[in-house]
């Protein structure tokens, strides 16, 4: 009798790996998305202050928790990089911050005009959503520096009452390499109650 052979874990193929891991990520978003759905249909339903206090925190963790997946689901996936207007990344990155951070009053900053730079704009959304909640406070500020040679994006937190160390939220591990995936290079710094994590690409200049 025949015997029927069975897939050893971790020997699907890349290509395999990377549908089974796009596929979990759309099935999951999806779910996320009709929890936020049912959550805008309670606030409606329920106007009172503290049951929308509730939501807002609700909402926020969802918000973690996508970010976390897509993150997560990402580390598996090769980037499609093409050249990106960095203006568009800038609106992106804003949005996310309003559904991970909803109650920030970071100061945003963007001297990108009509820059461009080489990567996946997908997953560099994912990412830079991912280094706003670097830390387990909002930021204090937000910003996209630009210069003829590169674009730098950055996060800026000041801890008043506590060493920056402390204040680190769980993280991926390999964000470094990661980050150069996508064409960029990641810095990091902390310390005296201060804390920077930045994403530098060089600008992307289009040949003739």
């Amino acid at each position: 009798m025949s015997s029927i052979s069975h897939p050893s874990p971790g020997s699907f193929s890349p290509q395999a790996t990377e549908a089974i891991i796009r596929r979990f990520a759309h099935d999951l978003r999806n779910q996320l998305n009709a929890q936020e759905i049912e959550i805008a249909q309670l606030g409606f339903l329920a106007p009172a202050a503290e049951v929308q206090t509730s939501l807002a925190r609700l909402r926020k963790h969802m918000g973690s928790i996508e970010n976390s997946l897509k993150s997560l689901a990402l580390r598996f996936v090769e980037p499609e990089k093409k050249a990106v207007p960095v203006v568009d990344l800038y609106t992106l990155w804003s949005t996310r911050a309003m559904r991970l951070l909803p109650d920030s009053s970071a100061k945003w900053i963007n001297q990108a005009t009509s820059e461009m730079i080489f990567t996946d704009m997908r997953m560099l959304g994912d990412a830079l959503g991912e280094m706003l909640t670097s830390y387990k406070v909002s930021p204090s500020e937000v910003n996209i520096s630009a210069s003829p040679q590169e674009i730098g994006f950055r996060c800026r937190w000041i801890f008043p009452d506590a060493d920056g160390e402390i204040q680190r939220a769980s993280q991926l591990p390999g964000q470094e390499e990661f980050i150069a995936r996508l064409g960029g290079e990641y810095c990091g710094e902390h310390g005296s109650g201060q804390a920077e994590i930045s994403y530098v690409f060089p600008v992307y200049l289009e040949r003739n």
